[in-house]
């Protein structure tokens, strides 16, 4: 699964990754992510950020 199918799955922070640049994965540290911009504001659920991002992590894992 793809990092831009999976964030299809959290509507509420897919609106937020709308301006990310290409290729962004949303992963913790990426450049220019707009979910780190969003947590920086206050606008993202911490909570959910960290569930989108346990998700990801465990999908990268698995696919070695």
């Amino acid at each position: 699964m793809k990092p831009e199918n999976l964030i299809e799955a959290f509507p509420d922070l897919d609106e937020l990754t709308e301006d990310c640049p290409r290729g962004c994965s949303h992963g913790a540290g990426e450049s220019e992510c707009g979910l780190d911009e969003a947590l920086a504001e206050g606008v993202a659920d911490p909570e959910r950020v960290e569930s989108f991002r346990r998700l990801l992590a465990a999908r990268e894992s698995s696919s070695y």
